[in-house]
């Protein structure tokens, strides 16, 4: 009984120390920073950071796991032309927007450049996860049913889901031999349909994000 237990311990650190080895042989971690570009208004002209991981399967095909944070402030006008359901009635609001976006992505890039260049390209689709929330400050600039300069607020709470494609350029050993400086380019379509409240923000918008940051390189020193 005594044997067959430390047995079983021993197995479990060996494959344990097995797993570390190949981890830290193919694995980098990164930070950046991220400009954002939207037919959303809320999230037009906004800056991000995000935190990523990436996890090397072979020379050319890797797995990253980033987790990124948006936040924005905005003025905006907003037509709406289903004012009671009526179509032929408009209204106009003037809206100061505080909106915030938490996400989770999932990347699947493969290498389209031979991995001993001091330059790296990479290319391949995203998925992910995000959540948002936020205040709309509006004002009613022109409407028929309300007057004019009436004041209300509006809080915004959902989830939602993204997909979209990546484009990755590395420059690798640039500062040291692990550290490397990356740009990168994802254009993504987002639905937000799944509303945590009943003045939620939902809908379907495109977003494009340009990402600058450095990575680090964990393990032994191979490209």
């Amino acid at each position: 009984m005594g044997t067959t237990y430390i047995t079983k311990r021993l197995i479990i650190i060996i494959n344990f120390i097995l797993l570390f080895e190949f981890v830290s042989f193919s694995q980098t971690i990164g930070f950046g920073m991220d400009l954002f570009g939207s037919t959303e208004s809320r999230f037009q002209n906004a800056f991000g950071a995000n935190f990523n991981y990436q996890l090397s399967i072979t020379d050319q095909l890797s797995i990253v796991s980033d987790v990124g944070f948006v936040y924005n402030k905005r003025r905006f006008d907003q037509v709406d032309m289903h004012v009671n359901y009526n179509p032929d009635i408009q209204t106009i609001e003037s809206i100061n927007s505080k909106i915030t976006k938490l996400n989770v992505d999932f990347q699947l890039i493969c290498s389209l450049l031979n991995s001993d260049l001091s330059i790296q390209l990479y290319l391949g689709p995203v998925i992910g996860l995000d959540y948002l929330y936020g205040n709309d400050n509006k004002t009613i600039i022109e409407s028929v049913y309300i007057s004019d300069n009436y004041t209300y607020e509006e809080d915004l709470s959902a989830f939602g889901f993204h997909i979209g494609l990546i484009g990755k350029m590395n420059l690798i050993q640039l500062f040291s031999d692990k550290l490397s400086l990356y740009f990168a380019y994802c254009p993504q379509l987002v639905i937000t349909d799944f509303s945590l409240s009943n003045n939620a923000y939902g809908g379907v918008y495109g977003l494009f994000q340009i990402q600058i940051g450095l990575y680090y390189k964990l393990g032994k020193n191979e490209n």
